[in-house]
């Protein structure tokens, strides 16, 4: 097996995820004060359609690769095969994704009027499925998605202060933006074949598809509660709307991937125990993934709720200060999402929980969706917030109820203790530097030391195993140098 430590590859994937993070902290405020708010929103929308056919040529396949790619990785043989199935079933589903996607600009006549968008972006389609992202999270092969995430991320960001200067450049940003997210996928296409040998073969399809299938169901039922926010927003508010609420939802997200990037790292060693039935170190990375995730959650949760006014005008500029409002509900989603990532990727996919996971998808797709109608036309970009803190709600609590036979988490007390004491600091930390500073980045980044070193040092006051762990490898690591 594998030895890689999943502590370095938990570091390589929050690097690998930071530097990600990195293009649209610096960029998109500055997109946002060149295109404004309607132009935002044209690009927000156009992306929201294509997303849907991004699905369908992805079509569940990354998640049941890096998980049963994981079990076979030690035979090379076994894994160039199964590679080359996913590869060429991948082609097969791009070629059907373009097929209705240009179905759909034909018969739909308010898409044809962002048909120059779209299409740009409908190259992520072909290059989502054949880039074989999947096979370096399998192989846990984190340094290489780390440096070569960097390289895409800092030519883009290059590539935005260059090409993006007016209003009118919302083409370039499109394609500045397709090249930050695509371009590690081009490279990979070489990449990957230092590991497997890839030709095209379904000689085992019809074993694979029935699995792959109800995958895709859920992912289906994800982007509609993810999407159609979006989408519907859209429909029935305009561009305007869509614009704040894309201020708010990027800074959730970004929020979102950074906190999660250490627990994803998890799935192909989870994976790895649970086929080899190895039950005590499953159930040990388990507990440490929750209440690392516990840990470090909760705080940045409440911290970017209560800086939420100060970090929408830094990040989008007055012309968004309203966005505030929908960001301060986005971040009860953002607690509870999380422990609904953890939920799927550390005990439901290890398990083969197919099923069950489209099950809950679904059910919070449909009340999503049936709620957004209610919700957009009278609360507009506020009401689509509401509508994703239910649908995440719904997602967990019957993960919850799921796995409640399983007794696989074990929250540590002084981890709860130090973190309950630690978010009282927090809001007081804010409550007494909003006082003080009037200036919003001053404020930010002052409540930010204060509240991160205070609250680390609240649980190292309460003796947190994790912690005092940490701090001890980063010794004997010194030590050793």
């Amino acid at each position: 097996m594998n030895k890689k430590s999943i502590q370095i590859n938990s570091a390589l994937n929050v690097m690998k995820t930071l530097v990600s993070m990195a293009f649209p902290l610096i960029t998109f405020p500055y997109a946002l004060r060149i295109l404004g708010v309607d132009r935002i929103g044209e690009y927000s929308f156009s992306k929201s359609i294509v997303n849907y056919f991004v699905l369908i040529a992805g079509l569940g396949i990354n998640r049941f690769a890096v998980r049963e790619g994981a079990r076979i990785r030690d035979d090379k043989l076994a894994l160039s095969e199964f590679a080359s199935q996913m590869f060429s079933i991948n082609l097969i589903s791009a070629g059907v994704s373009y097929a209705f996607l240009i179905l759909t600009l034909i018969i739909s006549a308010r898409l044809r009027s962002y048909s120059m968008l779209i299409a740009i972006q409908s190259l992520a389609i072909i290059m989502t499925a054949a880039g074989m992202e999947w096979l370096n999270s399998c192989l846990e092969d984190y340094s290489y998605i780390a440096i070569r995430t960097l390289i895409v991320q800092v030519i883009s960001i290059c590539m935005m202060f260059v090409f993006v200067k007016t209003s009118d450049d919302i083409i370039q940003y499109t394609v500045v933006l397709l090249i930050s997210n695509i371009g590690g996928y081009i490279a990979n296409l070489f990449y990957v074949r230092r590991h497997v040998k890839i030709r095209f073969c379904l000689t085992n399809a019809k074993q694979y598809m029935p699995r792959i299938l109800l995958l895709f169901a859920s992912e289906i039922a994800s982007i509609i509660y993810v999407n159609s926010d979006i989408t519907m927003l859209g429909v029935f508010e305009g561009n305007f709307q869509v614009g704040l609420y894309t201020a708010s939802s990027k800074i959730y997200s970004v929020a979102q991937q950074v906190l999660s990037a250490a627990v994803l790292v998890t799935l192909p060693r989870l994976s790895y125990y649970f086929a080899a039935g190895r039950k005590d170190e499953y159930n040990k990375l388990v507990s440490d993934a929750f209440n690392l995730t516990f840990m470090n959650v909760l705080p940045a949760a409440l911290g970017l709720l209560l800086l939420s006014r100060e970090i929408i005008v830094l990040f989008a500029g007055e012309e968004f200060y309203s966005s505030y409002s929908s960001l301060m509900i986005l971040c009860v989603s953002l607690a509870i999402s999380l422990f609904g990532i953890l939920y799927t990727n550390t005990m439901l996919l290890p398990m083969r929980k197919e099923k069950e996971i489209t099950l809950i998808m679904a059910a919070a797709a449909v009340t999503n969706a049936a709620l957004n109608l209610f919700m957009i036309p009278l609360f507009k970009h506020v009401g689509t917030a509401v509508t994703t803190v239910l649908a995440e709600a719904i997602v967990m609590i019957s993960q919850m109820v799921i796995v409640r036979k399983n007794n696989f988490v074990s929250l540590d007390k002084r981890t709860v203790i130090g973190t309950l004491f630690g978010c009282i600091w927090i809001a007081v930390v804010v409550f007494i530097v909003r006082q003080l500073i009037s200036s919003n980045i001053l404020c930010v980044i002052t409540a930010v030391i204060f509240s991160a070193a205070g609250y680390y040092g609240i649980h190292f006051f309460f003796k947190n195993r994790y912690l005092i762990s940490l701090l001890a490898k980063l010794k004997d690591s010194r030590n050793s140098n």
